[in-house]
């Protein structure tokens, strides 16, 4: 047969795959860490039991290993969630795994599909799984499979932030050929204003160790200022971080005022690319600008280390505006099931997009 499907249903048949999954991934040009396979088990392996508003009241997986001439050909990392509605309605949808949170980009992970692989799957998708819609998030522009799997059924979603560098700049040729002379004034006054202050500085990275997560849920504590969660709190949140800092070789960068941490940030590594994965502060702080200073200090310490690719994640807010040279528009896939109230649950979620 030309063309074959396995489904992967349970998380003993998804370790299973580790090896052929892992031999795939080198195969894969531009993986991004949010798709490799220690990432999304670590996240299934934590997560599947949770039950909550984001990820549902149960989760089954749904991956789809597409074979071409007894090649593998793609790897679509989905589940099928179900979730309540209006306390009497259940709802399934099919999703990426992890998209619920802790995530940047998603995709199929493939290095190319035409037409007919799409075809196929989207056929077979439809005849042995029931669902009420799909809805894949997080969808890079720079994805090959928006206009064949996705077939232009996106809408927008958020947009992604990067720091790309020049091999061969500088950091002072970097800060005048990207940054607006008012954002070089600000840093310049930033430190100034410290110095005036009386508050002697301190920015250091060191390798992650567990004995950090106190300091990191501590610091953490002031994303409650802004309406976030402090990801650190949840017993499964820790599990699943401990898993990948670990997983990536995670680095902490702190920066102390007179003694004391009032900034974290945290880098994961994979490939050629760096990952600003989390970071919060003290915003009693807020007027020497301490994310500024990280983000500063991920510039000059990757200038140094040839690390030419920094990913800063999903969401436009000033300091990455100000500060990145990068940024990707990220899109929803949406389409409608196969079950009789699906257009319906379709529809409503379409008009919420």
């Amino acid at each position: 047969m030309e063309n074959k499907i396995e489904l992967i249903d349970s998380k003993e048949k998804f370790y299973q795959k580790k090896k052929e999954w892992t031999d795939f991934e080198k195969q894969v040009s531009g993986l991004q860490i949010t798709n490799t396979f220690d990432y999304l088990f670590s996240f299934w392996d934590n997560f599947e039991l949770v039950n909550s508003h984001d990820l549902g009241q149960s989760r089954v997986l749904t991956i789809i290993f597409y074979y071409k001439k007894n090649t593998l050909k793609a790897i679509f990392p989905f589940c099928k969630i179900t979730r309540n509605r209006k306390k009497i309605f259940k709802v399934s949808t099919i999703e990426f795994i992890g998209q619920q949170f802790f995530t940047n980009y998603l995709d199929i992970i493939s290095d190319g599909l035409d037409m007919d692989d799409n075809s196929f799957v989207k056929k077979w998708i439809k005849s042995n799984i029931k669902y009420d819609f799909i809805h894949l998030s997080h969808l890079p522009e720079f994805s090959g499979n928006l206009k064949s799997f996705y077939n232009n059924k996106i809408s927008s979603f958020n947009h992604s932030s990067e720091l790309m560098l020049d091999s061969a700049m500088t950091y002072e040729e970097f800060k005048f050929k990207v940054h607006s002379k008012n954002y070089r004034l600000n840093l310049n006054n930033l430190y100034n204003r410290l110095k005036k202050a009386e508050i002697k500085y301190d920015i250091f990275i060191k390798e992650f160790e567990l004995s950090d997560f106190p300091e990191l849920l501590r610091l953490s504590e002031f994303k409650l200022e802004t309406g976030k969660k402090n990801i650190y709190s949840y017993q499964n949140n820790l599990d699943f971080l401990e898993s990948i800092y670990l997983t990536y070789q995670a680095k902490v960068i702190f920066i102390s005022f007179n003694g004391k941490n009032i900034c974290f940030g945290i880098m994961l590594r994979f490939r050629d690319d760096v990952f600003l994965y989390d970071m919060s502060f003290d915003r009693q702080y807020n007027k020497f600008w301490p994310g500024t200073m990280l983000f500063d200090f991920v510039l000059k310490n990757n200038i140094e280390e040839r690390q030419y690719r920094t990913i800063f994640g999903w969401g436009m807010d000033f300091h990455k505006y100000q500060f990145c040279n990068k940024f990707y528009k990220l899109y929803n896939y949406l389409d409608s099931g196969n079950t009789l109230t699906g257009k319906f649950w379709y529809n409503l979620k379409k008009k919420s997009l």
